[in-house]
């Protein structure tokens, strides 16, 4: 009868390879447990990575299209809010400068005047914001404050009417102060003439904007408020009958500008909800995306559970065996 055996050494360096065998599978499995995808992905995919570095390179392209997205959502959400608050200001403006024209009551004249001044810094002031560190209305010269102040307007567009003496004087020579490529335009706008470069927000999805402080809708407003403040401002020498046509006649510019910007208020609520669409799709095809990687990256949790298990068997009969042998000795063997 022929016995075969292995000598002590052999087999303490055979049990300690098993053992390390043991707990690296160990850890392995513990690790893909908790994070749910495969520790050697090349193992799982059989090298083969090019439909996985396809995903990937999708999911880099959403990221990308996702970040775009919401960056616009910040500049069109932005627009929005400047549009509304000069809108409104307009809105409220034009009423109690009719009444006070239509009153031919000199201090309720004075009175929407020098109101009207204060609506119209606010009116630059939010045509001058800022959203994300760029300006909104200054065209491609996004790091530049689109207007000057609004005091530096207002000084500039008086004297362009110093010594006029009728409504009609001074509203036409507001327009040709306002006029494109006048002295409003080269002295008091800071921004570029050509308009911000558009938004890629997708594959062939572009998004544009085209609107600046030069627009003729806004220039339009802030010929309003100004023909209105210049009602107190020339009140010694401006007839009554004349005072009161200006506050009317700026009224008037106010509603026709409002019209025109209720128009950009509603393009601009066509990017808005463009922006809306887009995100749910990118969210769409990302859930898509990160579902074919993990079918190709993650574990199945019941096998690897069931495996983590026998390993653990297998490592408490190791150590069981392992204590049993070191106490052996010749007496037990005998026995």
């Amino acid at each position: 009868m022929v016995i075969s055996s292995i000598g002590d050494l052999a087999q303490s360096l055979s049990m300690r390879r098993h053992n390390a065998d043991l707990r690296s599978d160990f850890q392995r499995l513990t690790k893909e447990i908790a994070t749910g995808q495969h520790h050697d992905l090349t193992e799982a995919v059989q090298g083969g990575f090019r439909p996985l570095a396809g995903l990937e390179t999708s999911l880099t392209r959403l990221s990308g299209y996702e970040q775009a997205s919401r960056q616009a959502v910040l500049l069109t959400d932005g627009l929005q809010s400047v549009l509304e608050q000069v809108n409104a200001r307009s809105s409220e403006m034009a009423p109690r400068l009719l009444s006070s024209a239509n009153s031919g009551n000199a201090e309720l004249l004075a009175a929407s005047s020098q109101a009207a001044e204060v609506e119209f810094e606010s009116v630059v002031s939010a045509l001058n914001t800022q959203v994300a560190g760029r300006t909104l209305l200054a065209g491609q010269a996004i790091d530049t404050t689109p207007l000057a102040p609004a005091e530096d307007i207002l000084s500039a567009a008086k004297t362009a009417v110093t010594g006029l003496t009728t409504a009609s004087d001074i509203s036409t020579a507001l327009d040709a102060w306002l006029a494109t490529g006048g002295p409003f335009e080269t002295d008091h706008y800071n921004g570029a003439v050509t308009p911000a470069s558009s938004l890629t927000v997708g594959e062939g999805v572009t998004l544009e904007e085209p609107l600046t402080a030069i627009d003729d809708q806004i220039k339009a407003t802030l010929r309003g408020f100004i023909m209105a403040t210049i009602v107190s401002e020339n009140s010694n020498t401006l007839p009554a009958s004349e005072r009161a046509a200006l506050a009317a006649s700026s009224a008037e510019t106010l509603i026709e500008a409002s019209t025109g910007l209720i128009q950009h208020q509603g393009r601009v609520g066509v990017n808005q909800a463009l922006l809306d669409e887009r995100l749910t799709e990118i969210g769409a095809e990302r859930h898509a995306v990160e579902m074919a990687r993990s079918a190709i990256t993650a574990i199945d949790p019941y096998e690897a559970a069931t495996e983590l298990q026998n390993v653990e068997s297998s490592l408490e009969l190791l150590y069981t065996m392992t204590a049993r042998l070191s106490r052996l000795n010749l007496s037990d063997f005998l026995r």
